[in-house]
């Protein structure tokens, strides 16, 4: 499974943060395991030969650990199938991409956002 493996730290956009105070570390928890993290507005996604480029106007924190691209989560996406936990593997400031499959090459539609990707 090419998504298995999530990298989490607490300087990541939109990262959650945690003190030594009682309880501050379950908000990290929640995002890290259960909703993820960073959510940004994609302005286009565009599939062409299995691959999906993404253009964040505003720009956005993704970034590589090494040549390791992070997972992300795509939603609001039509087709459908763009929707779903993606490995980026090449970003810039302002785009990403992402290898895809079994998606005709095509300009997704809807209000589609991208975050960092739960573990859970």
């Amino acid at each position: 499974m090419p998504n298995s493996v999530r990298y989490y730290d607490s300087t990541m956009s939109g990262a959650p943060q945690t003190t030594t105070s009682t309880g501050t570390f379950i908000p990290v928890l929640i995002a890290c395991l259960q909703d993820g993290f960073g959510s940004v507005t994609v302005n286009s996604l565009v599939v062409a030969s299995n691959v999906a480029t993404a253009t964040v106007s505003a720009g956005h924190q993704f970034a590589m650990v090494g040549s390791t691209g992070p997972v992300i989560r795509i939603s609001g996406a039509s087709p459908s199938g763009l929707n779903g936990d993606w490995r980026i593997t090449v970003v810039d400031s302002t785009h990403f991409t992402f290898t895809t499959t079994g998606i005709s090459d095509q300009t997704a539609t809807g209000t589609i956002s991208a975050k960092r990707a739960p573990a859970g």
